[in-house]
């Protein structure tokens, strides 16, 4: 949460449904998450709103592979590899397939 302040001389409606009146310290929730919207990036950038962001907040929550999850992390290289080798085997690659899914279609190819 962040406290939010508006210069603006008429009320800003935040994503979400919030609204800013002009001067009046706003308590925003999921601040972390709104101030990344293009209209409040820009209001931020043209100094039209300020926050006080904590920094000990925890910011929006990001998906992330464990350090030693190894196994989750695809090399883009290793995938387009794998993609061009099947295509040179004339599988069809469906462009939400794993690495995985690609070298077990690969592998029943060529034990055919």
């Amino acid at each position: 949460m962040a406290k939010v302040t508006s210069s603006h001389k008429g009320p800003l409606g935040l994503p979400g449904g919030i609204t800013l009146r002009p001067g009046v310290p706003t308590n925003v929730e999921r601040w972390g998450i709104i101030k990344n919207h293009a209209v409040v990036r820009s209001w931020i950038n043209a100094g039209v709103i300020e926050s006080d962001e904590r920094p000990d907040e925890p910011k929006a929550a990001i998906s992330t592979p464990a350090d030693d999850d190894t196994a989750a992390v695809v090399d883009d290289d290793a995938l387009a590899k794998l993609k061009a080798e099947a295509k040179e085997l004339g599988i069809s690659v469906h462009y939400r397939w794993s690495a995985e899914k690609i070298q077990e279609e690969i592998d029943n190819k060529l034990a055919e």
